[in-house]
């Protein structure tokens, strides 16, 4: 799906939009739907918006959450970027950023990864490792790269995998400055879930030369798989997706004297795979009925015998500086692609800004013009020729230190203010048909405070808003939300933390509904071992109230280096409510459930490294869960060996 992400287009909005399209294009639509409800914390029918990483994550205070939120609405796949040189939060944010990108990738599909020349260009003008490392996993698609400024690196990947019986996988890597790894071989053997047999090579190749030059080529194939898909009375025909891709990417970084950064960077993406030959039995009708757009492909279409999807990328980032803090970054990208069921290429444009003034005030904002929107794998024209769709949104956010006439210390109390608009002139896609591209926006307000008491005592708290203006979706009346947590957190000593939350969130639309959990969790750490205990309590009104709670223990022992042993259990009553439960909530077995009925589920890990060259790790896994007057239990036993030197 082509969705270009602006200040003030909240994701709860995007699910929204698209989950019709997803339910009735996708056959796995319901698992694409939970990767990205888990990847911002909350599902989308209760209302409520990604902002619990607020409260959560140590490492990260009330201003960097408000940062992250911010900067991901404006350039997703760069915000820990520009915070890692604010040295507002650590490099132990890289994975949640890694994960925006594969989950923001794999699902909204971005025309020719738009994102990926911004992304590079922050990697280079830092030699921070995590820069490097998230900026060359996205850029190859392959592998994860080395650091930043290594003279040469190399990647070369194969998969091969047998049916319900097991996976090897193979990573070879060579680094010619970090002799330390300079030779890896990574091997894993696990059981899989049975289906077609599949062989996947690939291979990349990267060069860096100091922080100036970034160049990327490398190539893929899949002979694929075919099998008819059943999905909600809709049959969705899959013939063989067997192909091959090859891409190049290069960039060239310039640094003029003192306060000026350029760079510029260019693309190219091919693909052979064949595409769907049909979607639907009868829907196809329905929307050819309407005489301002093109027939949909199906096993008849012309477009649909077309294989070859071609994609090219260009464009530039000029940053200047004020002494060592970037002031203002510009960045375009002009993208032109060809897909199999499109009539006639396209293309695509954005355009990035961003400022930063003294006293902890900045401006954000970008606009793009997109001919036609992707739901998945299926794609047509919606703008009448002549006419141009365009989005453009802003944030403005403060975060001084002071409050009127006092000024304080950030590091006892912080706060933030942010206010942002997004606006568009779109089509709209809603029951299998196309409307007309009225304009819609969308604006709302943030608000954060992180005040650190006294010794080990500490309280945040946020408060975010906003409403959706959006005539012609269906919705007669504007649509107002509400969420906003409470976060008190206490540390007797240095081993242990206690915290308590409380969190809210609110739906104006036809009615007021309202739902809110409370959490108590307990932590405790020393070189032996660690402990946590956790609490949730979840109540919702809407017609009726309903209850449900979650209980939850976690204990690790780490007695040497060489062998770890955890243990995680929970247990959950949701007979009177659904629990939605977001991924810090529970074991990462279990992660972003829906919770019904009431029941169990235990995670047993051990690993063991042995000669230092070998790592053994072995997951053990059961739930038993009685929901609609059944029981139901599952066991799962998982291997990994792991050969390095």
């Amino acid at each position: 799906m082509c969705i270009p992400l602006l200040p003030g287009l909240s994701f709860e909005t995007v699910l929204d939009r698209y989950r019709d399209v997803l339910i009735n294009n996708e056959s796995d639509a319901e698992e694409r739907l939970r990767e990205l409800e888990r990847l911002f914390d909350e599902p989308a029918n209760i209302n409520t918006a990604p902002f619990d990483i607020l409260v959560d994550i140590p490492f990260i205070s009330a201003a960097a959450a408000a940062e992250i939120i911010r900067l991901r609405t404006v350039k997703p796949f760069t915000a820990t970027y520009e915070l890692i040189d604010a040295n507002i939060i650590t490099e132990d944010a890289y994975e949640i950023v890694r994960l925006f990108i594969t989950v923001h990738e794999r699902d909204f599909k971005m025309p020719l990864r738009v994102f990926l020349a911004t992304t590079a260009a922050a990697a280079l003008r830092s030699t921070n490792n995590a820069h490097a490392m998230i900026a060359q996993d996205y850029f190859t698609g392959l592998a994860r790269q080395c650091a930043s400024g290594n003279p040469f690196a190399i990647t070369h990947r194969l998969g091969i995998s047998v049916p319900g019986i097991l996976e090897m996988n193979a990573l070879i890597g060579h680094d010619a400055r970090e002799r330390d790894y300079a030779d890896t071989i990574k091997m894993s053997i696990f059981a899989t879930p049975a289906g077609p047999v599949r062989t996947v090579g690939a291979g990349a190749l990267t060069l860096s030369f100091g922080q100036k030059l970034l160049f990327a080529t490398g190539y893929a194939s899949s002979p694929g798989d075919s099998a008819p898909v059943k999905y909600e009375k809709q049959h969705r025909i899959q013939p063989d997706r067997g192909g091959a891709e090859t891409f190049f990417n290069g960039m060239v970084v310039a640094t003029a004297p003192a306060p000026i950064t350029l760079s510029c960077f260019a693309g190219l993406f091919q693909s052979d795979a064949k595409v769907l030959s049909g979607y639907y039995d009868t829907p196809v009708e329905h929307v050819r009925s309407m005489e301002e757009y093109p027939p949909l492909h199906d096993s008849g279409s012309a477009c649909s015998n077309r294989n070859m999807q071609v994609e090219t990328i260009a464009g530039g980032t000029i940053d200047f500086y004020a002494g060592m803090t970037r002031r203002i970054g510009i960045t375009a990208v002009y993208a032109r692609f060809q897909y199999p069921v499109i009539p006639a290429p396209a293309a695509y444009n954005r355009f990035d800004f961003s400022g930063n003034a003294y006293g902890g005030i900045s401006l954000h904002g970008n606009w793009s013009m997109d001919p036609f929107t992707l739901f998945g794998e299926f794609a047509v024209p919606i703008i009448p020729e002549g006419e141009h769709p365009w989005v453009t949104g802003a944030a403005l956010t403060a975060a001084p230190g002071f409050l009127g006439g006092i000024v304080f210390d950030k590091r006892k109390f912080s706060w933030m203010t942010s206010v942002r608009y997004y606006h568009e002139r779109m089509p709209v896609f809603h029951n299998k048909a196309f409307s007309s591209a009225e304009p819609r926006g969308e604006y709302g307000l943030y608000n954060a405070v992180d005040w650190n008491i006294a010794r080990g005592l500490s309280l945040r708290w946020y408060l975010d808003m906003y409403q959706k203006l959006w005539p012609g979706y269906g919705e007669d009346t504007p649509d107002g939300k509400a969420l906003s947590a409470v976060a008190l957190s206490y540390s007797p000593f240095h081993e242990m933390t206690i915290q308590i939350r409380e969190r809210v969130a609110v739906s104006d639309t036809a009615t007021i509904v309202s739902s809110s959990d409370t959490a108590v969790s307990a932590a405790y750490e020393n070189n032996l071992v660690l402990m946590k205990v956790k609490g949730i309590y979840s109540l919702g009104v809407d017609a009726d109230t309903t209850h449900g709670y979650v209980a939850i223990a976690q204990v690790t022992v780490l007695p040497p280096s060489w062998i770890s042993v955890s243990g995680e259990y929970m247990y959950f009553d949701a007979r009177g409510r659904t629990i939605y439960t977001a991924e810090k909530d529970i074991p990462g077995e279990y992660a972003s459930a829906a919770l019904s009925g009431y029941g169990m589920l235990g995670l047993v890990t051990l690993r063991v490294k042995l000669f230092t060259a070998v790592e053994v790790n072995l997951k053990y896994r059961m739930k038993a869960v009685y929901d609609s007057g059944s029981m139901l239990t599952d066991e799962t036993l998982k291997a990994r060996i792991a050969l390095s030197w």
